[in-house]
């Protein structure tokens, strides 16, 4: 997450203006791979509750 953090404030910071880092990069890369990183800690969480009972 911290990862996440810092990459995003620094295309936010030095790369605001260039299209291509902000159509692949951002638009598509990250949010495949957060769409990826959700669905492992849902993945991991739900057999924690499941089993709580």
């Amino acid at each position: 997450m911290i990862c996440g953090l810092a990459a995003g404030s620094l295309i936010k910071t030095f790369a605001d203006d260039f299209v291509f880092i902000q159509k692949y990069l951002a638009n598509r890369l990250f949010h495949v791979t957060g769409n990826i990183f959700v669905n492992v800690l849902k993945i991991l969480v739900a057999p924690l509750l499941r089993n709580g009972n």
